[in-house]
């Protein structure tokens, strides 16, 4: 696969700004949601990231690969997904202090990444609120040999949640059918 180009950067660099504008207006904070870092250094099966770190602040990360093997999903799903991070960090979590007259609670707490809040963000942003992606991961030396099925799909595990699960200390269910997650097979070749 070929590299980022400069074109690539910039339409991400875009399409977050436009996202940062319609959050702004709708929570009516014209001085909030500035990701202080956006990087292109992602790698593994996460499509993008938000991060704070207190040195450096608020960090958007994505992932060169998934960015140049699906570009227009990135820009309308993935991209809008970690924005609503950063949103939903600097209304609910951060110590910075906005205009309070919009309705929504400001009392700093801490809240689930993919919570009440996050979703309400998404849903401004007129997307859905998916929490994971679609993206073809067979590219990537799986650290996760142990397959699992559900009623729906094949699920990976690593070999400390397989043994969990063997030794009955652990057990799973599919997120999306909510069937009990049953031992399909390893998967042979892989390094764990």
């Amino acid at each position: 696969m070929s590299r980022l180009t400069k074109e690539d950067r910039q339409e991400v660099y875009e399409a977050v700004a436009e996202y940062i504008l319609v959050a702004r207006e709708r929570f009516d904070e014209p001085t909030l949601f500035r990701p202080d870092v956006i990087s292109f250094k992602l790698s593994g099966v996460t499509a993008g990231y938000f991060q704070y770190k207190r040195k450096i602040g608020r960090i958007l990360k994505f992932s060169p690969h998934y960015l140049l093997a699906d570009k227009q999903d990135m820009l309308e799903q993935t991209v809008p997904h970690e924005v609503a991070h950063l949103v939903v960090f600097d209304l609910y979590e951060s110590d910075t202090i906005g205009n309070r007259g919009n309705g929504w609670s400001r009392k700093k707490r801490n809240v689930k990444a993919h919570g009440h809040e996050w979703q309400q963000v998404m849903r401004v942003f007129g997307k859905n609120p998916n929490v994971t992606h679609t993206y073809d991961t067979s590219h990537l030396n799986h650290k996760k040999p142990y397959i699992y099925n559900c009623g729906c799909m094949e699920h990976r595990m690593s070999p400390t949640m397989h043994n969990r699960i063997q030794k009955e200390v652990f057990s799973r269910r599919c997120r999306t059918c909510r069937i009990p997650l049953t031992f399909s097979h390893k998967e042979v070749g892989i390094i764990t």
